[in-house]
């Protein structure tokens, strides 16, 4: 669990937030969910707070490569039409290319009328 406060130094509003990051293996498949809770906490802040969630699993095929499928969902606050809400959900592929090299590489296809047609993924992580 991570707990943060957030203080503009710039005039904004300060924000407070947490995150709860779950993760379960069972066999080859793994499994991650994140899900994040946040409010503006001055005085000319909404009173509303905001909520998101993310998800991934995988199954783990080979070193080099390892399908699965991530969903990001931004709900915004409780006044937010689900139609203005962003939703992505795709395949992605994971593997580690070479020692301390890893991959994650994807298309997540918007669900909702405030997200992107299409977002591609492509993370590349070098471990020293």
């Amino acid at each position: 669990m991570k707990l943060e406060y957030g203080h503009s130094t710039n005039g904004g509003v300060d924000e407070v937030g947490a995150e709860l990051l779950l993760a379960k293996s069972h066999g080859a498949f793994s499994h991650v969910a994140n899900l994040e809770l946040g409010t503006e906490v001055d005085d000319d802040s909404s009173d509303r707070a905001e909520y998101g969630l993310s998800w991934k699993t995988k199954y783990q095929y080979t070193e080099l490569f390892s399908p699965g499928i991530e969903y990001y969902g931004s709900y915004g606050d409780s006044t937010v039409d689900s139609d203005d809400q962003s939703h992505l959900l795709g395949p992605v592929a994971y593997g580690d290319l070479i020692e301390g090299v890893e991959y994650e590489a994807g298309v997540l296809a918007g669900l909702s009328d405030g997200s992107p047609d299409a977002t591609l993924k492509l993370n590349l992580e070098y471990e020293f």
